[in-house]
C-alpha cells in the first residue's frame, strides 16, 4: 500500500501540533516500519521548511529535511503535473496538485486531515486516524 501524506498531516507530525500528533505519527510509523510506502509532493518540502523555520525546530532545519529526503519518495512537480491539476477543476488548486502528485506516483491513498476537499479525488483521501484502522 503507497499513500501520499499531505503537508498538514506531516507538519502536524514534525511540529507536535495537538490534538493532531498522535494519529499522524501512527501514519509515519506505519510508512518507517515498510508496513505503507509514504510519498510526499515535492513542493510540500518547501512549505513545510517554512512552517519549521519560524518554529523551535527551526534549528534542527537541514536535519529534518534530510530524514525527510531518505524516508519519503518525493514526487517531482513540473510543468506536467500543474497542468494535470489544472484539468482537475478542483476549487483548491493546492489540493489538484496533491491529487495529482498521487496519480504520478500511484498511491493507493492521500493521507489527510482535510479529506472532504478531496471528495472527487481519483485518489482516495482518508484521515490519519482511518488510514491507521486499514494498515495491518
Amino acid at each position: 500500500m503507497k499513500c501520499l501524506i499531505d503537508i498538514n498531516v506531516m507538519i502536524d507530525f514534525l511540529m507536535d501540533r495537538q490534538p493532531h500528533f498522535h494519529t499522524s505519527a501512527r501514519v509515519i510509523d506505519f510508512v518507517l516500519a515498510k508496513k505503507a510506502a509514504g510519498a510526499l509532493p515535492s513542493h510540500g518540502i518547501t512549505t513545510i521548511s517554512y512552517y519549521l523555520a519560524r518554529g523551535s525546530s527551526a534549528d534542527r532545519l537541514p536535519e529534518i529535511i534530510q530524514w525527510l529526503l531518505d524516508n519519503f519518495e518525493i514526487v517531482s512537480c513540473d510543468k506536467l503535473l500543474f497542468e494535470s491539476a489544472l484539468a482537475l477543476k478542483m476549487a483548491d488548486y493546492e489540493d489538484a496538485v496533491v491529487v495529482a502528485s498521487a496519480r504520478r506516483s500511484n498511491c493507493d491513498y492521500i493521507i489527510t486531515r482535510n479529506s472532504k476537499d478531496f471528495r472527487h479525488s481519483a485518489v482516495p483521501a482518508v484521515h490519519p486516524a482511518e488510514f491507521s484502522t486499514m494498515v495491518k
